[in-house]
């Protein structure tokens, strides 16, 4: 007699399967006189939870992929056929992307609708290419990815508005970023960019409003999988890139931003900036005798630099460049950040920031201060005292980030104002790179978001595809993978008992050894062979 807990039973013919207070749970044995062995283990269907409707996307991701070029075409056509009958779209892109596996060859295709899908597809079969169609293949050796977050100017009315509404972790994010700066500054990002048609209001709003939108793109980029192996920051970039790396803390890159933008404001109307046709040694040169006040603020790259300080020598020293047929144009801002007018609010920073207390990140981080990698415990007080009012040699680390492998490149802003730079920076060091960017001015935000996410994917980055999905999509049924058939014929061994001998001779015969061994092949019939 076996004594059986209450809530045990083996079961001896059909009958209901009650619930009970905890799980219901089941085991299933191929033995038909035992029940304690158990070959399937079953479990009541969890309860179905309704989810809170979310927003719909402005757009979707479409993954096709196969394991040869052909295969991919005919897949491509099987799917625009299945687009014309697409009931739910957010089903079929959901099957498509999480129950299905991603192989070599790959298509992404960026679309507002199913028939936008299809006419994609159509198109891109036609002609080869399609701006919603990317192609790629993942090799399995994809560059380590960098994430660049750039300095002031990527700003525009509006940046991130779409996203507030439609990604839960771009809003999360930005509020945990809008309540820091709260704090720091007495007022509110999201306020500012949810209002219509209104502005930033100077250099103190600006580089807070930049930093929070950063900060929230990476952490919508992370939640969809793709993981910075490093990251650069530009000027004010570097203190999303700091916190993003896991250098700094939240309040300490609030304070950071805040103390320094507001001191800057102090500045304002003063100072003027240019972009000059020079590299960085050449650029130092044409400022002899206005080091007092002009300097070299920017190197973005092997002739790209940037000269900041007084508008009266600034414009002196530019009807000297143009004089040598040196190209040169002013820069729109009023504020001479890296300059020596810096100097006058560098003690008021100091003593303002003494409290910060960085740490070594997470995620390494290439200095555009000392132009390497650079441990996070070092960006104290004295740091950030530096990054406002030493050059910003950006081109200079982006050559050390690439000699060590980081030659895919993902901006990380609102509008692209780097990309230009990373792509002559790679040229100039002959590695070829993908640069791509998250947002751009005046366009949907989320087409330009998957078609960079689409390119990641199409090259090999791992994606997180669930964290995609719209909740309540269900998986449907898709198009067949389209087999390529071809004949290949296993010709007889020549020698069989030469391979008997090896075998008996061998301890451990390989498989191949023994499925020779095993294979008896009929002689191939020739035509009239009865």
């Amino acid at each position: 007699h076996i004594s059986m807990p209450p809530t045990l039973a083996i079961p001896t013919s059909l009958g209901p399967w009650p619930a009970g207070r905890g799980r219901r749970c089941a085991g299933v044995s191929s033995f038909g006189w035992s029940g304690t062995n158990a070959h399937v283990v079953l479990e009541a269907a969890p309860p179905v939870v309704d989810a809170p409707p979310a927003a719909a996307r402005d757009a979707v991701l479409l993954p096709l992929s196969a394991r040869s070029a052909p295969a991919l075409a005919a897949l491509a056509r099987s799917y625009s056929g299945a687009l014309a009958g697409a009931d739910r779209l957010e089903d079929l892109v959901y099957t498509a992307a999480v129950r299905r596996a991603h192989h070599e060859h790959r298509l992404a295709v960026v679309g507002r609708s199913a028939d936008g899908l299809r006419e994609a597809l159509t198109e891109y079969l036609a002609r080869g290419s399609h701006p919603a169609v990317i192609a790629g293949r993942n090799r399995k050796a994809s560059a380590p990815l960098a994430f660049v977050f750039p300095g002031q100017g990527s700003q525009w009315p509006g940046m991130g508005r779409r996203l507030l509404v439609q990604e839960m972790v771009f809003r999360e994010s930005l509020e945990r970023c809008d309540e820091a700066i709260r704090r720091e500054a007495g007022w509110s990002v999201v306020e500012r960019l949810t209002v219509v048609d209104r502005e930033l209001d100077g250099i103190d709003e600006v580089q807070p409003a930049l930093f929070a939108v950063s900060v929230a793109l990476a952490a919508l980029w992370q939640s969809w999988g793709i993981q910075p192996g490093a990251v650069v920051g530009h000027s004010l970039g570097e203190i999303a890139a700091a916190h993003v790396a896991g250098a700094l803390d939240l309040p300490d890159a609030a304070r950071v931003i805040c103390r320094r933008s507001h001191l800057l404001r102090r500045l304002s109307s003063r100072g003027a900036m240019a972009a000059v046709d020079l590299p960085l040694e050449e650029a130092r040169a044409a400022l002899q005798g206005f080091e007092d006040r002009l300097a070299v603020a920017v190197s973005n790259g092997p002739r790209s630099t940037v000269i900041s300080g007084d508008p009266v020598a600034l414009e002196t020293v530019l009807v000297r460049l143009r004089e040598r047929n040196v190209f040169a144009r002013l820069v729109q801002v009023d504020v001479a950040s890296h300059s020596p007018q810096v100097d006058e609010i560098t003690p008021d920073l100091l003593r303002d920031l003494a409290g910060i207390r960085p740490r070594t990140g997470t995620v390494p981080i290439y200095s555009t201060v000392t132009g390497r990698l650079i441990d996070g415990a070092t960006l104290d007080a004295a740091y950030w005292t530096r990054n406002v009012r030493q050059p910003v040699l950006f081109g200079p680390t982006m050559e050390q980030a690439m000699e060590a492998g980081f030659t895919t490149v993902l901006e990380v802003s609102p509008h692209p104002i780097l990309v230009t730079a990373v792509e002559g920076t790679a040229q100039h060091v002959g590695r070829p790179a993908v640069v791509l960017s998250s947002l751009r001015r005046d366009h949907d935000e989320m087409t330009e978001l998957l078609t960079s996410l689409g390119r990641l994917h199409c090259q090999g980055s791992p994606v997180n595809w669930s964290a995609l999905q719209t909740s309540g999509a269900r998986a449907v049924s898709l198009p067949n993978y389209p087999w390529q058939h071809r004949r290949f014929w296993i010709e007889a061994a020549a020698d069989r008992p030469a391979l008997e001998r090896t075998a008996r001779g061998s301890r451990r015969p390989s498989p191949d050894w023994l499925w020779r061994l095993a294979w008896r092949p009929e002689p191939r019939r020739r035509r009239g062979d009865r």
